[in-house]
This record gives C-alpha cells, sequence and structure tokens, in this order.
C-alpha cells in the first residue's frame, strides 16, 4: 500500500531493503516524531493516521478497489479470469496493477486472503487445521501447510498452539 504515498511502483521495492527515509523522508520524519510524542497507544494510532492521512498522495485506482474487494469477498477463491472479467481489463494487465500498487501478483495476493481466512478459523479451538485448510480453499491439507508456513514462518498447528504469545505481542513493546 505504500504506493499511495509515495506513488513508487511496488514491483520497484519489492524483495529489496530500503530505508523509509529514502523513499520519503518528510513523511519518515513526522512519523518518527509520532512515535517519539505519543504518550499511549491510542495516542500513537490517531497521530499515525493522521499523518498518513495528511500524505495520501493518490487513491488507488478503481479496477483495483473492485478486484481486491472481490477476492476479499470470495475468501480468494476466484479465478484471475473472472476477476479479470468483473473489471473489463485482461489478466496481464489486472496483474500488473496488482504488481504496480501493491507490490505482489493476482495469485499471490489470493493466497495471502485464503491463509488470513485459515488464521481467523484457526482463532476458534474448535475448529480443527483440516476443516480451517477446506474453508479457506485449499485443496489438500499439504498444500495448506506448505503455503501457512511460507506465509506465517510457522505451521498452523504451532501458530494455534503459540497464539496467545502471537496476541500479546504488543504487550513486549
Amino acid at each position: 500500500g505504500l504506493s499511495a504515498f509515495t506513488n513508487v511502483h511496488q514491483k520497484e521495492l519489492a524483495d529489496r531493503i530500503i530505508s523509509f527515509d529514502d523513499i520519503h523522508p518528510i513523511l519518515n520524519r513526522l512519523l518518527l516524531e509520532a512515535l517519539e510524542c505519543s504518550h499511549d497507544l491510542d495516542g500513537l494510532i490517531q497521530l499515525l493516521d493522521r499523518r498518513l492521512l495528511e500524505h495520501l498522495q493518490t487513491a488507488y485506482p478503481p479496477e483495483l478497489q473492485i478486484a481486491t474487494s472481490l477476492m476479499v469477498l470470495h475468501n480468494g477463491n476466484i479465478s484471475c479470469n473472472e476477476l479479470s472479467a468483473s473489471v473489463y481489463f485482461s489478466a496481464r494487465h489486472l496483474g500488473r496493477i496488482f504488481e504496480n500498487h501493491l507490490g505482489l501478483g493476482v495469485k499471490t495476493f489470493s493466497r495471502l486472503v485464503r491463509i488470513n481466512k485459515a488464521i481467523r478459523l484457526l482463532q476458534d479451538p474448535q475448529c480443527s487445521v483440516t476443516h480451517a485448510s477446506c474453508e479457506a480453499g485449499f485443496y489438500d491439507s499439504s498444500h495448506f501447510i506448505r503455503d501457512f508456513q511460507s506465509v506465517c514462518g510457522m505451521k498452523p498447528q504451532e501458530f494455534r498452539n503459540n497464539m496467545s504469545d502471537f496476541y500479546s505481542e504488543i504487550a513486549k513493546f
């Protein structure tokens, strides 16, 4: 989502380590000042939100907004062809829009949406890993476990076992 603040195509920044100060020094300074002068988490969030909104340079193209909304609505289980037809663009052009504005392709975005759905399902102790895998649109558990681990850095069962640590992360600041 950084492209909305910098007008830099995200594809140019993908898989690189770049200081935010090199990309947008003014906004970087303002965000650091917000971190330094905030007294509590709520104040920090409000100030960061205000600073980011002040520096919003461009909105996403409507086609991207429609495509991402449809992707989320279908929990990531919509084909590239169906998605591109819904915004009246070729799949290739829609892929370029995703790359430029989000820094990832349509299929990768779909995968992240499905993993996000699985994470929400895994928060329910009554939901099995197999059920979460199926509901998130994965055809088999091994594919789900491999994708989950590549995105989250741990297997779904490990995530579930460590969920209390994950959600108390804010307390570690």
